[in-house]
């Protein structure tokens, strides 16, 4: 039993060694000193037009020879720290995205939702309220269905009228960093241009409702129109049964003449 522990110590100290020694090597090989340089990185999600705070990134070491061109490496080259008009987001930026020149404005440079629009699609406003604009809770990059309702010959209708439009900014004040669901005035979205006119439509046509979808849901080929008469089952009507005629006999009394049905059977 002597003899096994002392192999097993000696083993314990042959591994430790080993493990010592491999750190040494792999501190003084050209991997374990690989250049590093700092770099500005993203730690709080910052909607699209939102203002870049301090608290919001961070300064992280980055393999030199993957630093992005454009990149940060130190805060105030980014926030203003209360010393000038702040930068703002020029597109939505990500936890752990690395901050780029391109991605952000000058301090006190106003950002445009022109820089969020692909050249083929159109930008359009919708008014909401808190209710058409589910409570506040859609922010920019969401995907939403549209529903527009309206009255047809005195009966009021629904219909969906486009599906997976995506959100490029709302207007509640403080939109951003720290703000939860609040009240949002107007929404604007991404359609294509024959939507677009679509849209500027059926604001006048009727009210129309914002639905938030899930991310990855597909659309629909399509959704019937639901009118207030969908919304509980109607009543049907008791079916009318059939009387069944039987067998007749005429009788004469004193010349007072009756019909009188014969029971089958």
């Amino acid at each position: 039993m002597r003899s096994r522990a002392l192999i097993t110590a000696l083993l314990g100290v042959v591994v430790a060694g080993s493990a010592v020694s491999y750190v040494q090597m792999f501190m003084k090989s050209p991997i374990g000193q690989m250049p590093m340089r700092d770099v500005v990185i993203v730690v709080e999600t910052i909607p699209f037009g939102g203002v870049i705070d301090p608290e919001m990134l961070a300064v992280q070491a980055w393999p030199a020879h993957a630093v992005p061109n454009g990149s940060f490496s130190t805060l105030p080259q980014v926030a203003s720290h209360g010393n000038a008009e702040p930068r703002r987001a020029k597109f939505a930026l990500a936890k752990g995205d690395v901050l780029l020149e391109s991605k952000v404005s000058d301090f006190g440079e106003p950002v445009s939702i022109t820089q969020q629009i692909d050249p083929s699609m159109r930008a359009v406003t919708i008014g909401v309220n808190d209710s058409s604009g589910v409570a506040g809770l859609i922010a920019p990059a969401d995907r939403i269905d549209l529903t527009l309702t309206r009255s047809i010959d005195n009966n009021l209708v629904t219909s969906t009228i486009l599906q997976g439009v995506e959100v490029l900014g709302i207007d509640r004040p403080g939109a951003g960093r720290k703000s939860g669901p609040g009240k949002v005035k107007t929404v604007t979205v991404q359609v294509e241009p024959e939507d677009a006119q679509k849209l500027a439509l059926a604001q006048q046509a009727g009210t129309l409702s914002l639905s938030l979808r899930h991310i990855d849901a597909a659309d629909r080929p399509s959704l019937a129109t639901i009118s207030v008469e969908d919304l509980t089952e109607r009543a049907k009507p008791a079916p009318v049964k059939k009387r069944v005629s039987l067998p007749t006999i005429v009788v004469n009394r004193g010349g007072e003449r009756s019909t009188v049905e014969v029971p089958s059977g």
